[in-house]
C-alpha cells in the first residue's frame, strides 16, 4: 500500500501525559482489524473480541455464553489491562457461525481462547477514548468529571465535530474548499477507506476509469450446519460497475483536519439508501477506514462530539 501523506501545523499530542487520567490496554492487529484480549468475568480462557467502531452494537457468541452459562438478561464483565467494562449482553444469533469462522480466519491467534464477538461504539459512546495506532494502545478517559466542561487535552484547532446518529460517527468532509458530503468513522474496513463513485466523479478525484467499467467478478458463499461447522463453499460470478476503482484526492479535509493525499476505494453502494436509511445524516457518500488511521492516534470524544486524528511521528 501506498504511504499516506498528512499535513499538521499543530505540536503532536504526548500521550504519556494522559496517564494520570486515562485507564488503558493494549490491543494487537490482524488482517487490519484491531483485537482486545480480555478477561470476562465467569470465563477462565482469555477473551478476543474485535473492536469495530462501525458498529452500534455489542454482540457475543454463543459458545462465550454457554462457557459462561448466561442469557442476554446478564451483564458482561470484561477486565482489559485497567479498564473495567460492564454491559448488558446481547447473543448473536449467528455467534456460532461466527466463531467457526474467526476460527478459520485467525488459526494460531484463537489457540487456547475464546473469540468473545464485535465490540462496537456503543461500549464507549459516553468516554473520551484515543486509539493509538503508532503504538497499539487503546485509552479511555477514567474521571470525566476532572475535566473542565468542554475542555480536553487537546487544542481546538486539532479537532473537527461529528454527527452521533444511529449509533455511527459522521464528519463531514471536502476535497479542497469544496464540500464531498458525509463519511462514516469505520476501522473495520480494514485495507481502504471508501468513497461512491459517481461522488468521486463529481469531486475530481483522479485515477478513475472514465466510462462505467461492467465486468464480472468471481465470489465466493461459505454455508455452515447447524452446529456453525463450515460444509461448502458455492461460487459464481457477480456482476459489478465500478467496483473497486482506485481514487486520489489530492487534498482531504476530514471536518477541519486538513489529512492532505489520501487514496480511496470506490464502490457502487448508496449508503444513504442501502446502509444508513434510518439515519438523519445526508449525504453519506464515504467511509473513513483503518487505511487513513494507521501509525496515527484517533481520538473520540462523545461527549463533545469530536473527533481528532493525529500524526504521531
Amino acid at each position: 500500500m501506498k504511504n499516506l501523506i498528512l499535513t499538521f501545523s499543530f505540536t503532536v499530542f504526548p500521550l504519556l501525559s494522559l496517564c494520570s487520567n486515562f485507564d488503558q490496554c493494549d490491543f494487537f492487529m490482524y488482517k487490519g482489524h484491531t483485537y482486545f484480549e480480555t478477561s470476562v468475568r465467569g470465563c477462565e480462557k482469555p477473551v478476543v473480541f474485535l473492536f469495530d467502531l462501525g458498529t452500534d452494537h455489542f454482540t457475543i457468541s454463543y459458545r462465550l455464553a454457554s462457557e459462561m452459562s448466561q442469557t442476554s438478561n446478564d451483564t458482561l464483565e470484561i477486565r482489559m489491562g485497567s479498564i473495567h467494562v460492564k454491559y448488558p449482553l446481547s447473543i448473536d444469533n449467528e455467534g456460532d457461525k461466527t466463531d467457526s469462522f474467526q476460527r478459520m480466519y485467525m488459526k494460531d491467534l484463537l489457540e487456547g481462547k475464546i473469540y468473545g464477538g464485535i465490540m462496537g461504539n456503543v461500549v464507549f459512546n459516553n468516554d473520551y477514548i484515543i486509539l493509538d495506532y503508532s503504538s497499539n494502545k487503546f485509552y479511555r478517559e477514567r474521571r470525566p468529571n476532572l475535566r473542565l466542561k468542554h475542555h480536553t487535552p487537546l487544542p481546538d484547532e486539532q479537532w473537527a465535530s461529528f454527527i452521533y446518529d444511529s449509533k455511527q460517527i459522521f464528519v463531514s468532509c471536502k476535497s479542497g474548499d469544496s464540500i464531498i458530503g458525509y463519511f462514516h468513522l469505520d476501522n473495520g474496513i480494514p485495507h481502504h477507506s471508501l468513497i461512491n463513485y459517481r461522488v468521486a466523479v463529481n469531486a475530481g478525484f483522479k485515477d478513475l476509469r472514465n466510462l462505467p467499467n461492467h465486468s464480472g467478478k468471481l465470489v465466493s458463499d461459505t454455508f455452515y450446519n447447524e452446529q456453525g461447522i463450515p460444509t461448502h463453499i458455492r461460487s459464481g460470478v457477480r456482476m459489478v460497475t465500478n467496483h473497486q476503482t482506485p481514487a486520489r484526492c489530492q487534498h482531504f479535509v476530514l471536518g477541519t483536519i486538513d489529512l492532505g493525499l489520501q487514496f480511496f476505494i470506490t464502490m457502487d453502494t448508496d449508503l444513504n439508501q442501502d446502509v444508513f436509511h434510518e439515519s438523519n445524516v445526508h449525504p453519506i457518500v464515504g467511509s473513513i477506514g483503518f487505511y487513513t488511521m494507521k501509525d496515527h492516534q484517533v481520538h473520540i470524544d462523545f461527549e463533545t462530539t469530536r473527533v481528532a486524528i493525529i500524526n504521531n511521528k
